[in-house]
């Protein structure tokens, strides 16, 4: 009993060797190298529903609470702030496709919604060898191991060979790797923000016909509704952003508004296509994928969209009115202008970060735990709804 005690804890010594914390800084700070300060984000709203046994996407490694909106310092506007939680586990990206097939009701209580975020990292999983994490899979052949000994070129070759030979060629729309890029895609979350049939995007009626498709004139400013079942959609768009609003009437009433940069939905528009995406589903095979150690960083994202809402007139240029968000049944009013300012999503290597959060029974935190972005790779995040366990939203961060 004592050898076999012995021989496991080599075992695992082995697979995961000691590092000390300023060596994966210095070789964090050699990688990232520069703050970024603006990046596109991509945003769609995707529903699932958890199997009974397991939780919707329980092996994700990172769990983040989503934040609230607060006065940020200085200039009098607002930001909103993330805490999360580091949490070595794996993220099987072949688990997604069945948690995709029916949507989940939004849970909304006395408190209001308190959904809370998963971080996905791009597939080729730059980020990974920088903390040398290792990259494991599963079919019996030695997993590759990174170091600081090879280039950035050969761990990018490495991971994809691995990935490859995980997804086995069944999911070819899954994994699209760019070579310009250098860099892989995921595009197992297609957008169905758009489509006419949102609620039930697996109904066997669907059409392609029937997915939403902006009017080829009037685009500059334009105002689109369009009703499927219980749920409306609302569309503007000028020359410098597009904002999305919907509104879901299921057993608990849920709403959404996106606001994102015009470029970014014209890419989320794009992917827009209801039939591909049920193929893909059919095709797709549940697998094994590599498991992924995601290593600590944080984002933050400036943006002035004050010209855009006063177009809109949600906002008044001389006058900032508040805009009431009465889906929380709690009184929550936040000046929406302020509320697009700053956006900030935070992880921290020590673990839980003090942050405030949207739901009102949510102790705040100050801001100036709040740390800028050092990262320069895409990843992906995730809105998860705290009661049923469903996304309900996510977002991808593409032009760091």
């Amino acid at each position: 009993m004592t050898r076999c005690v012995l021989l496991w804890l080599l075992v695992l010594t082995s697979i995961t060797p000691a590092q000390p914390a300023s060596s994966a800084a210095d070789h964090a700070d050699h990688w990232f190298g520069r703050s970024l300060e603006d990046f596109a984000v991509d945003l769609w709203t995707v529903a699932a529903r958890p199997r009974s046994r397991n939780r919707c996407l329980a092996p994700l490694p990172i769990q983040m609470i989503l934040g609230q909106l607060g006065e940020g310092p200085g200039n009098g506007g607002s930001r909103l702030s993330f805490a999360s939680r580091f949490r070595h586990r794996t993220a099987p990206m072949s688990e997604l496709p069945r948690y995709l097939k029916r949507l989940t009701r939004p849970g909304v209580d006395g408190h209001g919604l308190r959904p809370f975020h998963e971080l996905w990292f791009d597939s080729e999983l730059h980020l990974i060898p920088l903390f040398e994490q290792r990259f494991h899979h599963r079919y019996g052949s030695k997993a590759p191991r990174f170091d600081r000994a090879k280039t950035p070129r050969d761990i990018r070759d490495a991971a994809n060979k691995t990935v490859q030979k995980a997804m086995n060629g069944s999911v070819p729309d899954l994994l699209a790797v760019d070579p310009k890029l250098e860099r892989g895609r995921i595009i197992a979350a297609t957008a169905l923000l758009f489509s006419g049939q949102w609620l039930q995007p697996f109904d066997p009626k669907l059409t392609r016909s029937r997915a939403f498709r902006l009017p080829a004139k009037g685009r500059d400013k334009m105002v689109a509704m369009m009703s499927a079942g219980a749920g409306n959609y609302q569309v503007y768009e000028d020359s410098e952003v597009k904002a999305v609003a919907l509104r879901i009437a299921t057993h608990t009433d849920f709403a959404l508004q996106i606001v994102m940069a015009k470029r970014s939905l014209a890419r989320l528009e794009m992917r827009n296509d209801v039939a591909r995406w049920r193929r893909w589903h059919r095709q797709s095979k549940r697998r094994k994928l590599p498991g992924l150690h995601i290593p600590r960083f944080s984002v933050s994202y400036h943006g002035d969209l004050g010209a855009s809402l006063v177009h809109l007139g949600v906002v008044d240029s001389t006058v900032d009115r508040a805009v009431d968000y009465g889906f929380f049944q709690t009184a929550i009013s936040t000046p929406l202008a302020s509320f697009a300012h700053l956006t900030s999503l935070s992880i921290d290597e020590a673990g839980l970060r003090p942050a405030t959060t949207n739901a009102p029974a949510t102790r705040p935190g100050p801001w100036d735990r709040v740390k800028g972005l050092i990262i320069n790779r895409p990843f992906l995040f995730a809105l998860r709804d705290w009661k049923t366990g469903g996304i309900l939203l996510l977002g991808r961060v593409l032009e760091p």
